[in-house]
């Protein structure tokens, strides 16, 4: 089986949407992988930006395939009218599936993905009424998408790669507990879940530090407290996960607003908590809530309350921290390992092939 693989958005979703399942599958006994060019250090192509592709790139796509012959062809939504003309063009001759992870219909106002113009959210919508079949990264995104566009699909989720991040550098030993956050300029609201949480923790322990690490601003509340460290930093997709590693994290938060977008939001943050064998405190919300077992792998919070009670646990009990972080990271070893996963995705597409 052939397998072409087209990512449209930035380096960061493409390197777990695309990337990691396009290597992984090439691996696979009986399986050819292609993808088009991808650049790590890209920080364009998500659909509020430029867009990645251009008719001269199409071109060439529909030069490769016209050689290759692949069998099947995954790519991620365009947001543009040439990208949905290319999109038709492959569907003449290939089964397509459309790769979604985000609910780009309710994107919230104050996410730099919102835009007041209609046109990109209209050409994706076209794409996903049109393609043959879907590929979602939870199982709402699935049921969400199925039932607005009639369309069959399957869940991919996000994988992780346990041993690539175990083969990392470790930090440097340091003294105290860091309370860590990761993530995009995006989820600015969705941190001031936290700036009830910080001052009241802060009021119990001396020897903590919060450190926050993004592209993006964190909400001035939070800045303000002497012990929390902002790392404004962007980092390549290849070098991101070598780089959260050694900020020693002992504690990770993933904190998430009830919205309609992020009940659609995957379990990322929770996979690479994991992998790095620290326990989550994460909001009560869509997948977060269906796959952190509740004091087991992790912690789930629906008040600020929760959040302090739990972030205090940790903060207290060593052996917690222990105990919890190396059962999340037996269970996405188990799980959530891309290699298995990926395995699981080429079959899908083998019934794909069969069923055009």
């Amino acid at each position: 089986m052939k397998v072409f693989f087209i990512h449209t958005l930035n380096a960061g979703t493409a390197w777990y949407r695309i990337n990691g399942y396009a290597e992984h599958m090439s691996q696979i006994d009986g399986v050819e992988v292609r993808m088009n060019t991808y650049d790590p250090t890209n920080q364009i192509g998500a659909w509020w930006e430029p867009q990645l592709v251009n008719l001269p790139m199409l071109d060439q796509f529909l030069y490769q395939f016209e050689t290759w012959g692949p069998d099947i062809v995954v790519m991620q939504k365009f947001m543009s009218p040439e990208g949905f003309a290319f999109h038709e063009t492959c569907k003449e001759f290939w089964p397509v599936l459309t790769e979604v992870d985000d609910d780009f219909i309710n994107v919230p106002c104050w996410n730099p993905a919102f835009s007041p113009q209609a046109n990109a959210h209209y050409m994706a919508a076209m794409q996903l009424e049109s393609t043959h079949a879907l590929i979602c990264s939870t199982p709402y995104l699935l049921d969400l998408f199925s039932k607005m566009y009639d369309k069959r699909g399957h869940v991919i989720p996000n994988g992780i790669d346990v041993e690539y991040w175990d083969n990392l550098p470790n930090p440097a030993k340091h003294s105290g507990i860091n309370i860590g956050w990761v993530g995009a300029a995006s989820h600015r609201e969705d941190l001031k879940i936290l700036v009830d949480v910080i001052p009241e923790v802060n009021k119990r322990y001396s020897d903590i530090q919060w450190l926050f690490m993004s592209g993006g601003g964190i909400p001035d509340e939070i800045v303000e407290h002497p012990n929390v460290r902002f790392i404004r930093e962007w980092w390549p997709a290849n070098e991101y996960a070598r780089a959260v590693k050694l900020k020693g994290f002992d504690i990770g938060l993933a904190p998430l607003l009830d919205h309609p977008f992020n009940k659609a939001k995957s379990n990322l943050r929770w996979l690479e908590y994991s992998a790095m064998g620290i326990p989550t405190v994460a909001s009560e919300i869509g997948h977060f809530n269906e796959t952190i077992r509740h004091t087991e792998t992790g912690f789930v919070c629906s008040n600020t309350e929760e959040w302090i009670e739990h972030i205090s646990q940790l903060v207290e009990r060593e052996c917690s921290r222990k105990d919890i972080g190396k059962a999340a990271k037996e269970d996405i070893s188990k799980n959530w390992n891309l290699k298995d996963i990926s395995k699981r995705y080429a079959d899908i597409l083998s019934q794909e092939v069969k069923a055009k």
